[in-house]
């Protein structure tokens, strides 16, 4: 345990820890982002003086230009945490200051410790020894004759107390879970500055990091001491992509597995598993089809991991045992390829007995994801929470068995991104044990729990303008800010020129408007929430867009200028709204209630019922300005089950027009303000940039030429001129390490 003294501030029942940068109410930890607990510290250091802006700003962004409306922000949303209480006063024309009572109290956590269950002792033995007095100064046998009654009550009360002191004692020192335990208390390192760590695990006894760093289109596979920055290549720059690493048990080897193309012609790839010692040396495949990070059993007998079956449509659980000299594969469990274990990882509990996984779920349209438990001897599976989940990730058990560790975000998240969460197990309940970490790309844990690593993702991100037939004139009108969201959140023009676009610079997700020159700044949603993807209607009046502020994603409406939102359709996990040239109709995709499919719907701008346009999944729907044709991903030739394609629709009937072998789902599109192409990101060779495809069908073209930074979304006005997103996403791992082991 640490000796080093650290100080808390403590204010009416809230308590900030400036060493973890979090903020509790009471015993509950309060979600905030990091920036936002900053700006706080800065006022708690400075209680009763009066902060400039100016001095705020620098010392929160040091090294990033933000406008003041971050600042602002952050103060509303710190308002809105302290539940009413004015704690923070705003100084016209020069900053804030804390006007609350502040206390610095000490977090030396042995102390903390013994003063808890100090208390718990001194009070059962003040109740005792205060019964014992009474029984004690009144011991002469003719009292005893006189006051039967009373010393039997007096009796009572002793036993009473002893028994009650009895089940204190019990339960004060009877083994905690460590799902309710672990990770209340933590300190966070960050141990890599690269910003390209693609995959990461730590080793079981917590020594060393697996980490695969990604750059120019190469992986390679390191090693590194967790205690310092010394690291050493295990494998060397390679093309293939890695699916995952795991360390086996013992320590001795790493595990990891990569997609190898068989075939160039074909492009046809095959997940293979190798091995490799520790600390480098020749690779030894292990076995091939594989399309999941290898989980070994605590024992290292026994692989678990996931194989896709395409042709059989089922998503398969696999357990190779080796425990023996004829090695043999187990077909566990299997799924529908539509509900399939997800290619995250596997995690084996500590006795063996049963494997953690995440799974896509289509029967529940409110549900996309679930952690499946499964029997590691009879394959039984068991949904483990009943949560939104709208992504998980990676899955680590506890050392005791009691929880698991798992990043995800849920229909709720107020900033599209993913935390670290501890699930109780067999209860499924649920405790988020981080904030503002974004842990996409991996997450492991020690074999005792005492420490997790995972990815920590910061994306800084430009808006930049060009003008019309002048792609590479483009100029900055936004400068760097960190958006606290990976997802695409919106960005439109107003029939005027004006910029709406969707940031979760602040924390949450919410939608502003400015000048094309990136001026006159305005906040439109201001909210707990997540409010995205906006479009403008072309008469200018009303902003479309997705949010989940009743607990669900649906679509809403609202005035330009932020006020009078409004439910459009309550249809469940509503994305991409595009609004028809007449203004009358919005285009949306939703989830199909009877196949759990995203399909295409439509519904008046002005309310009322959803009606849908197509049966099949379609994804991110986009109307040609003309109103003839609407551009969607949607399966190759229309048929159920195929790819998805780029796809040009009839917006009459449906009918498919063209279909266009250019870039994979969900990549980032707009139609050209003239509707003779569709623009769309290329993301190759190293480089971002922006290709037309032209609808004739003839060959695509590059139309801007950047060699820095990934172009994240764009948008084109009716004038002709571009607005894209550019971004710089740095990756990098940080040790989480539990105080209370």
């Amino acid at each position: 345990m640490s000796n080093k003294i650290n100080y808390l501030y403590e204010f009416d029942n809230f308590r900030v820890d400036p060493n973890q940068k979090c903020l509790w109410h009471g015993e509950e930890l309060v979600s905030l982002t990091p920036k936002a607990v900053e700006t706080l510290l800065v006022l708690l250091e400075n209680k009763g003086k009066v902060v400039d802006k100016e001095t705020l700003l620098n010392k929160v962004w040091a090294d990033t230009f933000v406008e003041e409306a971050t600042l602002a922000q952050n103060i509303s949303t710190l308002r809105k945490t302290f539940v009413g209480k004015q704690f923070i006063e705003t100084i016209p024309r020069r900053g804030y200051r804390f006007v609350g009572e502040v206390r610095e109290i000490l977090d030396d956590e042995e102390i903390f410790v013994i003063e808890t269950h100090r208390q718990t002792r001194i009070v059962a033995q003040e109740e005792i020894h205060s019964s014992g007095e009474i029984a004690l100064t009144k011991t002469k046998p003719a009292f005893l004759m006189k006051n039967k009654f009373l010393i039997g009550t007096g009796v009572a009360a002793c036993l009473g107390l002893l028994v009650g002191a009895f089940f204190v004692v019990r339960y004060a020192f009877q083994p905690k879970r460590m799902s309710d335990e672990q990770f209340r208390e933590f300190q966070i390192n960050k141990l890599t500055s690269s910003g390209n760590v693609d995959k990461i695990t730590i080793s079981p006894d917590g020594k060393y990091l697996a980490l695969v760093e990604k750059q120019k289109g190469l992986s390679t596979l390191f090693l590194r001491q967790t205690s310092n920055a010394n690291q050493i290549e295990v494998v060397p720059p390679n093309p293939n992509d890695f699916i995952g690493v795991t360390f086996s048990p013992d320590n001795e080897f790493i595990y990891f597995a990569v997609y190898q193309t068989l075939d160039e012609k074909t492009q046809t790839k095959i997940g293979v598993l190798y091995k490799v010692p520790i600390l480098g040396g020749t690779r030894t495949e292990v076995f091939k089809d594989i399309d999941s990070p290898v989980a070994l059993s605590p024992d290292g007998k026994k692989f678990a991991f996931i194989r896709n079956i395409l042709n059989e449509k089922q998503s398969v659980l696999i357990v190779f045992d080796c425990s023996t000299a004829n090695a043999k594969e187990i077909k566990l469990t299997m799924r529908p390829l539509r509900n399939r274990f997800t290619e995250g990882g596997l995690s084996w509990s500590p006795d063996g007995k049963m494997i953690a996984s995440a799974a896509f779920n289509s029967k529940d349209a409110t549900n996309k994801m679930e952690i499946i438990v499964t029997n590691a001897e009879n394959g039984e599976q068991t949904s483990l929470t009943k949560e939104t989940w709208d992504w998980l990730g990676k899955i680590a058990w506890l050392a005791d068995g009691s929880g698991i560790a798992v990043t995800s975000y849920g229909e709720n998240s107020p900033n599209i991104t993913d935390e670290i969460w501890i699930v109780s197990y067999p209860e499924g309940k649920l405790r988020q044990i981080t904030n503002g970490i974004n842990g996409f790309f991996g997450l492991g844990m020690a074999a005792d729990s005492s420490s997790l690593a995972t990815v920590k993702s910061d994306r800084m991100t430009s808006l930049w303008t060009a003008p019309k037939d002048k792609p590479n004139e483009a100029k900055m009108i936004r400068k760097n800010t960190i958006d606290g969201s990976l997802f695409k959140l919106g960005i439109d023009w107003t029939p005027d020129g004006k910029i709406v676009y969707a940031t979760a610079q602040n924390g949450d997700a919410e939608i502003w408007i400015m000048d094309a020159d990136g001026n006159n700044q305005k906040q439109l949603t201001d909210n707990e929430a997540a409010d995205y993807s906006p479009k403008v209607s072309p008469d200018g009046r009303y902003v479309v867009f997705v949010s989940n502020r009743s607990n669900s994603k649906i679509l809403w409406r609202m005035n330009i200028d932020g006020t009078n939102p409004m439910i459009l359709s309550n249809l469940p996990n509503a994305l991409s709204p595009t609004i028809s040239p007449d203004g009358s109709s919005v285009y949306f995709s939703a989830m199909d209630s009877q196949t759990s499919r995203l399909t295409l719907w439509k519904v008046p701008i002005n309310g009322g019922e959803a009606t849908q346009i197509s049966k099949l999944v379609a994804l991110s729907p986009q109307i040609s300005p003309d109103g003839k044709f609407l551009a969607c991903f949607y399966p190759d030739n229309g048929e159920i089950g195929r790819r998805l394609k780029l796809t040009i629709l009839s917006i009459n009937d449906s009918t498919i027009i063209k279909q266009f072998e250019i870039f994979p789902p969900n990549s980032p599109f707009a139609w050209t303000f003239d509707g003779q192409a569709i623009s769309y990101v290329n993301n190759s060779n190293g480089t971002s940039n922006i290709w037309l495809q032209p609808i004739d069908g003839s060959n695509p073209k590059q139309l801007t030429n950047s060699e820095t930074e990934d172009i994240f979304q764009h948008s084109w006005s009716k004038a002709g001129n571009l607005v894209f997103v550019k971004e710089t996403i740095n990756n990098d791992i940080v040790l989480i390490n539990n105080s209370k082991k």
